[in-house]
């Protein structure tokens, strides 16, 4: 009624490593469990968990380390500032593959 657009992101992954060498995904549960209320709700939904999961993988293990705290390398949540670039600009460019982007408005390209 007043004219929001709701959608639903999931949590990003942790920087875990599986024993296939690829970044730990969470669809049994948070991940999943938000993908489940944007279908219920029927609202669009960005699958960051997985978006972000899969730049991880191509990205490979030493890199990723580079965008969490050296001095807390076992940090598996938080990221750095590059970490928190690194996954701003997912999330801008998910919103902007929506179809029909209601934020196109508010988006711009990165500066260089």
């Amino acid at each position: 009624a007043k004219g929001v657009t709701p959608l639903v992101c999931s949590l990003i992954p942790r920087k875990t490593w599986g024993k296939d060498g690829r970044i730990a995904r969470n669809k049994d549960t948070f991940a999943g469990w938000a993908q489940q209320v944007a279908a219920a709700e029927k609202v669009p939904f960005l699958d960051l968990n997985e978006l972000i999961a899969a730049r991880y993988d191509a990205l490979g293990h030493d890199e990723v380390m580079k965008l969490f705290p050296a001095v807390t390398p076992d940090e598996h949540t938080h990221t750095n500032m590059a970490g928190a670039q690194f996954n701003a600009g997912v999330v801008v460019s998910a919103l902007k593959a929506l179809p029909d982007d209601p934020l196109a408005a508010y988006l711009r390209d990165a500066q260089p």
